[in-house]
Order: structure tokens, then sequence, then C-alpha cells
């Protein structure tokens, strides 16, 4: 008779003293988001053979939590197939690699429903990136520095190239300028030095070329004492940007403003007030949009004849929201306890006798 398809039930029948129920107690902790090292250690020793399965399955949970990919697959390799514990096997092959895109079709309605149950969407940092673009729109400037920055680390886990695209969204989105405003000096301390300067720069091009070739340059000149972008294959890319945008090293002009009245003109009246300012209410122009246009096509040209700089292809690109760079971010799971792991096991063993 086959008996493993519950581990509380495979436990609970052994005696108080037994080493298994460190098992049990393992199972808890990592479903429950607590470290249970002492019990994580007795159970990983354990020879019963009933138990076995459910070993890989712990340690499995244990790195999906913990966001450690390539050991989570490893641990769930692990698991017999023809155990109990397998019939999660698809949701863990599937949580590093596909992501958003859910377990595949065979892997059962009940496996399914955990997967969609684990997922925390939206991600943790797509929230705290909006949470910082509504403090700029409010002119809270501190605010956004502090929860931009901490989005700025989140992506740099993931994608150094990722994290130097939203530090060129973020400059852009704050107008900054020169290298003495804040939130550069906070990029700094996460892009590094010469990454800080070339996303300043790929902001300015086309607000003030002149201006964007000196962080450029400096990007290449801090090189020597930061490993972060530009890489040593993009260097020649950058001296070619450099070149092009001093030869049109000149402030776009800037269009005619427009009119606005007073908001207090609203407090009484009956008309609705306007919409809010979007966040890029400090546009550069179609003259500027059309140069970094142009910019960007002189660019692709130049790298087809050189060995890389297609990384400051990309980061010249500048977002048009945070959601271009949210598909870097792995996904991010929630702590569903021991008991929505051990029905979903149960009732997948259920289905298929």
């Amino acid at each position: 008779m086959k008996t493993d398809k519950d581990l509380y039930t495979l436990v609970e029948r052994l005696p108080k003293n037994d080493p298994a129920w460190n098992l049990l107690d393992a199972f808890d902790a990592v479903t429950n988001g607590m470290d249970n090292p002492d019990a994580m250690k007795k159970a990983l020793l354990l020879k019963n053979p009933d138990l076995e399965p459910w070993k890989p399955l712990i340690k499995a949970i244990q790195f999906l939590y913990s966001g450690e990919t390539e050991k989570c697959r490893r641990a769930s390799h692990l698991i017999p197939d023809n155990s109990a514990p397998a019939c999660l096997k698809p949701l863990f092959r599937a949580w590093p690699a596909r992501g958003r895109q859910g377990v595949p079709d065979d892997s059962g309605e009940r496996v399914a429903g955990l997967f969609e149950k684990l997922l925390v969407q939206p991600h943790p940092l797509c929230l705290i990136a909006e949470q910082a673009e509504e403090a700029l729109r409010q002119g809270l400037e501190e605010q956004f520095i502090v929860l931009a920055s901490r989005v700025l680390c989140g992506l740099k886990e993931q994608s150094e190239l990722y994290a130097l695209r939203y530090g060129v969204y973020c400059l852009d989105l704050a107008g900054a300028k020169h290298p003495e405003s804040d939130f550069f000096l906070c990029a700094a301390k996460t892009l590094g030095e010469a990454g800080a300067f070339c996303s300043l720069g790929s902001a300015l091009v086309g607000r003030d070329n002149s201006c964007a070739a000196d962080a450029l340059e400096k990007a290449v000149k801090t090189k020597k004492r930061n490993s972060s972008f530009p890489g040593t294959n993009d260097i020649p890319a950058v001296t070619e940007l450099v070149k092009f945008l001093r030869s049109r090293a000149f402030p776009p002009a800037p269009g005619p403003r427009k009119k606005t009245r007073p908001a207090q003109r609203y407090l009484f009246a009956d008309e609705e007030p306007p919409e809010p300012a979007p966040l890029r209410g400090r546009e550069p122009g179609e003259e500027a949009t059309r140069f970094r246009e142009t910019t960007l096509s002189f660019l692709g040209q130049t790298v087809k004849n050189l060995i890389g700089g297609e990384t400051l292809l990309e980061i010249l690109r500048i977002p048009s929201s945070f959601e271009e760079l949210s598909p870097c971010l792995p996904p991010v799971a929630r702590y569903l306890g021991p008991g929505i792991w051990m029905k979903v096991i149960r009732e997948s063993q259920g289905a298929k006798t």
C-alpha cells in the first residue's frame, strides 16, 4: 500500500522521539518562511526510505523562496517520479524559467492553482517604482530618491544593464543635468561612478549634447577605477558617440511655454481642474526627440563596424515606463504555510487514483 502521499500521516505514526519528526519541523519552517537549521540538518540525515522523497522537496521549497534558481531546479530533480511530491516537479521547473507564464498545461489544475497562489503580483519592485514616480509627481524629491534607489539596487542584483537603463530613466524623469544632483550621487553608489556617468550622459543626449559628451567621457576615464559600465568592448562605441555629440554640441532651443492659470482659480469654480502634469512634463521638445533618434541611428550603424557597443545602444533607449524593465525581475513567492502545500500534494494524488 502506498503511504507516502501525506508527510504528516507518515511521521505522526512514529514515536515522538523519532528523528523523523525533524523532517516535519523542517517542512513547517520553510513553508512558513522561518529558519530552523537544526531541524533541517537532522532531517537531511534521515535514512527512512518512506521519507526520502520529502527531503529534496523541502530543499526545493527552501530554494524557491530564497530565489536560488539553479539549486531549486537541482533539488526538484532528486524527487522520485513515482513519489507523491513528484506532482510538484513541474512547478519547480516552471518557477525559475517561466515565471509569470505559469506551469505547463499538463501539470494539473491543483498545481497550477498553487503556482498562482504563490506568485506575488505585481512584483514588489514594481510597486516601489510606482511610489517613486508618484513622489516625484508630488514634488517630494527626497522620497523619490530613497524609493528609486531601492529599485535601482534591486535591479542591479538581477541585471546591470537594466539597472543602468533605470538610472537613465530616473535621471530623465527628474531632469538631472549635472553630476552634483542628489539622485546622481545615489546612483553612483549603486552603479559605480562610471555607470552613473554613463547613465547621466545617456539621459542628456538631445537635451544638452555638450554635457552629455562630458559625462560619457568621464564614464570612460573612471572605468579604470570601477568595473561597471562601460565595459572594455563598449569603450570604442562610447568614444565614437562622444565625437558625434561634440560635433553637434548645442543645447536644444526651448519650446514656447504655455501660459498656465493659477491653481487657485479652480477652488470654487464649477469647471474641473486640469489633469496633473505627466512625469515627463520636462520633455525637451520635438527637436531634441528627433536628435535622440538620429543619435540612435548613428550609433546603430557605428556598432556594426565595432566589437561591442550593443549595451550602450540599449542604455540610450530610455524606457517609456518601468514595465519595460520588469521582465528581468524573477518571480517572488508568498509564504502559504504547510497546509496548502500538503493539500495540493494529497489532492493531486487522489486525482490520479
